[in-house]
């Protein structure tokens, strides 16, 4: 049948592939943004969690991978480092309960943050290397995306 492998329709199986790296990814511990001794201290911690980072079928065919990053209290939770396949299509989703300007680094995506308005914005990772999204204000580091091969 086409479409299938061994009995798998075949975009279950890329799915499955997805989140299975995405779920076996190592966490980035937690680091001050900026690395500058000399600028004040980072009042952030972030918490990485694998699990805020899932790979969602939204049409036929297409997958999309999606990555929140949750900002409450100083406190960053789906931060770290994500890895997604070069040419995936990747929607990253940023909620806070502060305001300031998110920039994804390397794709040159940015948008203003505020509790009422959060960023979200839909790409495809069709540049590798290791790009850093962080809060343009508050100089804070929220995420490594790792795009590769």
């Amino acid at each position: 049948m086409i479409g299938q492998r061994n009995g798998f329709p075949v975009f279950l199986l890329a799915a499955l592939l997805g989140v299975s790296r995405l779920l076996l990814t190592p966490p980035l511990p937690a680091m001050a943004a900026g690395g500058d001794p000399s600028s004040k201290p980072n009042p952030f911690t972030v918490t990485s969690t694998s699990a805020m980072t899932s790979t969602t079928r939204i049409a036929f065919g297409e997958d999309v991978v999606a990555i929140d990053v949750v900002i409450a209290n100083e406190t960053v939770t789906g931060g770290g480092r994500a890895r997604v396949p070069l040419g995936s299509e990747v929607r990253l989703t940023v909620t806070a309960d502060i305001s300031d300007e998110v920039h994804l680094h390397g794709y040159d995506l940015r948008a203003p943050l505020s509790p009422e308005a959060p960023f979200i914005v839909e790409f495809t990772a069709d540049i590798p290397g290791i790009f850093e999204m962080e809060l343009e204000g508050g100089h804070q580091l929220l995420l490594e995306l790792e795009v590769r091969p």
